[in-house]
């Protein structure tokens, strides 16, 4: 898990929300960091479920998120804060083995 939050502490995920629009105001409960984590601690799992997603991020935070919470935030309206993001985890890759390539030419 500390794998995980380090390699997204790496991206300037609260910057990328508001810019996006995943975020309007300054997050009481789920911030966008903790969003992705119970994402992908909910995938490393072989249940997967909106309520399933809940628990963990409730877990996580230490107070209690509904389903409909999570429900709200993962509307298509949001997907443009996904898209930002994999395309930062792409840039990033990219730059990162073009950096390990360069001298090997």
């Amino acid at each position: 898990m500390k794998q995980l939050y380090d390699f997204i502490a790496t991206f300037n995920i609260n910057q990328l929300a508001f810019e996006t629009g995943f975020c309007k105001r300054v997050p009481r409960k789920i911030t966008p960091e903790n969003f992705l984590l119970s994402f992908f601690l909910c995938f490393s799992n072989s249940h997967f479920s909106i309520r399933h997603w809940s628990v963990n991020l409730s877990r996580l935070i230490g107070q209690r998120v509904s389903w409909q919470a999570i429900d709200k935030k993962i509307q298509f309206v949001k997907v443009n804060f996904i898209k930002q993001l994999f395309l930062k985890v792409c840039e990033t890759n990219l730059n990162n083995i073009a950096g390990q390539c360069t001298g090997l030419l």
